[in-house]
This record gives structure tokens, C-alpha cells and sequence, in this order.
């Protein structure tokens, strides 16, 4: 029981532990072995979890799948079933039993994308654009993000051009306009790492991300994809989201979280180009209270153990707050 039990209502899942769920109903006193049935509707992303008596319940929450905030690429799963009041009902899960392997065939192959992170001075340090997504978007909606998007044709070359880092410096100028009416030279962009969504979503990406200085006179979003954008020093961003105030993906609040103490922008690109060029592909694991995305330096990336001892590279997303930790050679 070291991953605890987690709770999932009816319609999507909490944040609660499963003591939470006690005083509704009674925990049954035998986990119940169910399957995980396959939704192909757009709002049905999320897979259903079969109940006793051909009942079903929606496993998780939208942005939970897309996000890989909860990785639930299992066929099955072992769970306590806990009544409550009709027609409510809450359910508990262990951790450790959750995550299965998942068959080659249903993973959807990234596509290619681009993003920028955009540095500029201020008298108090460095401030970074965050655009705010407009959340009614299937993906990332309602999300703070830097400025980014795929990889189109167009921003690789005539002839068979097979540089992908060179379309994806393209790509990320060429986002930043679109999204923000910033203007920046490919060649101007330093190159931080490659993010790649979990495995489990069914909407991924394998994301350049990189860091340019700009200080535009005006920053103008377009109001259909992006709906607000906000200058912030990653400091007091961070401090907003653990506020509940804004919403971060991992790679938002991972590279936010690295780009603080700096006292110039000039600063913060140089300790940028110090930086090993990673490329990040987390694997979600629950755990009491939230959830830990564990990547691949990590002691438990391979075998799951959160507990182990080793070398630590995983973000922690829990109900208290989030937090990346960094702590290998």
C-alpha cells in the first residue's frame, strides 16, 4: 500500500484520497478485478471502467488523458467498489495496480511541434510571455503556455529537407507571430529540449522547445486559440499557479521552474546553453495525494518504484503543490 488509495467519482476523477470516499459508503471488502472499455466518441476520450451489474463509469478526467497527468493506458484494473446514494457513485483505486503495459498498436505516434520560450528584461529580472490557450480546445484547454505549435510543411525547405531541428527553429518563429505578433529570427532561438507527451494520451506531440530574448511594444493574440497573454517572472508564475490561479503542463512548469534567479535575460540564456539538450518522455504514475511524472534518469522510470534510491528526475503533482525535482549527474 505504499502508493495509497485514490478516489474516482462518477464523471471524472478526484483529487480526494480515498478516506475521502468513506463517508458516503462502505469500501468493499474484496477489490474487484474490471476491464476498461474503449470510448470512440470525442467527449468519451476518456476510457469507461465496467461496474458490477453492467454498470459503467468514466475513468478520469479530460485533461487528466490529454495532459498525462494520469497515465491510464491499462486494459484492466483493481478496484474497490464503494457504494454511495444512488444514483452517486465513488470508487478507489491502488496506484500500483493502475498502470499496465500498453500494446504498441494503440499508441499514436507523435507529431512534430515547436515552442518558444520569450525572455525579456525587466528592473525586477527577467520576465516570460505565457499565452493563455482558449479553453474550449480539445487539447490544452484553458492552459498558460508559451507561444508553439506544430511543425507544418511549410517550414521545412524545398527539395526533400530532412533538418528537423531547422524546421522546428522555423516553426517556433513562425508560432510566435501567429500567436503573439512577436517577431523573432530562427537563428536567434537557443535550443532547450525535446518534450514528448505520454504515451497514454491520444493527442501527442514531440516538442522543440527553445529560448529567445524580445521585448516587443506590443504583444497581440489572436482571440480564437489564444485568448490573453500575461508577462510574468517565472517566480511570481509559479506562485500563481501554486495558487490554483493558472494551469501549467509539466514542460510549462518544468522549464519555468529552471529559468528562475536570474537577474538578466542574458543570464538566464547563458545557463540555457549550459543545459544538456534532454529529451523528456514522462511516465505518470499515482501516488498519495496526486500524481509524479517520472523521466528517464530517474531511479524509478523502468521498474515504477517511486521509493527508490538513486538518481531523482520527476515532477510531483499533488493536491499540496507542485514540484520539480532535479537530482542526477
Amino acid at each position: 500500500a505504499a502508493f495509497g488509495w485514490r478516489c474516482i467519482r462518477s464523471g471524472g476523477a478526484s483529487r480526494r484520497p480515498a478516506s475521502s470516499c468513506s463517508g458516503y459508503g462502505q469500501v468493499s471488502p474484496k477489490p474487484w478485478h474490471g476491464r476498461i472499455v474503449p470510448r470512440s466518441n470525442t467527449a468519451g476520450m476518456l476510457p469507461r471502467l465496467a461496474l458490477p451489474g453492467r454498470r459503467f463509469t468514466t475513468l478520469g478526467a479530460t485533461h487528466d488523458v490529454h495532459h498525462g497527468l494520469l497515465d491510464i493506458s491499462a486494459t484492466s484494473i483493481v478496484v474497490q467498489y464503494v457504494t454511495i446514494s444512488p444514483p452517486r457513485r465513488c470508487l478507489a483505486y491502488h496506484g500500483a495496480q493502475l498502470r499496465m503495459p500498453q500494446s504498441p498498436s494503440n499508441v499514436v505516434e507523435p507529431a512534430p511541434a515547436a515552442s518558444v520560450v520569450l525572455l525579456r528584461d525587466t528592473a525586477s529580472g527577467p520576465e516570460i510571455l505565457y499565452l493563455r490557450r482558449n479553453p474550449g480546445l480539445r487539447f490544452m484547454g484553458g492552459y498558460w503556455v508559451f507561444p508553439g505549435g506544430r511543425v507544418d510543411p511549410g517550414d521545412h525547405l524545398p527539395g526533400g529537407d530532412t533538418d528537423a531541428e531547422a524546421a522546428a527553429r522555423r516553426a517556433a518563429a513562425r508560432e510566435a507571430h501567429e500567436e503573439a505578433g512577436v517577431r523573432v529570427d530562427p537563428a536567434d532561438l537557443h535550443p532547450v529540449c525535446q518534450w514528448t507527451t505520454p504515451v497514454s494520451s491520444p493527442i501527442r506531440f514531440v516538442t522543440w522547445f527553445f529560448a529567445a530574448a524580445s521585448n516587443p511594444e506590443t504583444v497581440r493574440v489572436d482571440g480564437g486559440e489564444i485568448q490573453d497573454h500575461r508577462w510574468r517572472r517565472p517566480e511570481d508564475a509559479l506562485g500563481a499557479h501554486r495558487a490554483g490561479e493558472i494551469q501549467f503542463a509539466n514542460p510549462t512548469f518544468a522549464l519555468t521552474t529552471r529559468l528562475c534567479g536570474h537577474a538578466t535575460v542574458r543570464d538566464a540564456l547563458t545557463a540555457v546553453d549550459t543545459w544538456p539538450r534532454e529529451a523528456l518522455l514522462g511516465r505518470i504514475h499515482p501516488v498519495d495525494g496526486g500524481r509524479v511524472a517520472l523521466y528517464a534518469e530517474d531511479c524509478g522510470y523502468e521498474t515504477g518504484r517511486i521509493e527508490c534510491e538513486g538518481p531523482r528526475h520527476r515532477i510531483w503533482m499533488l493536491d499540496t503543490g507542485w514540484r520539480y525535482e532535479r537530482a542526477f549527474c
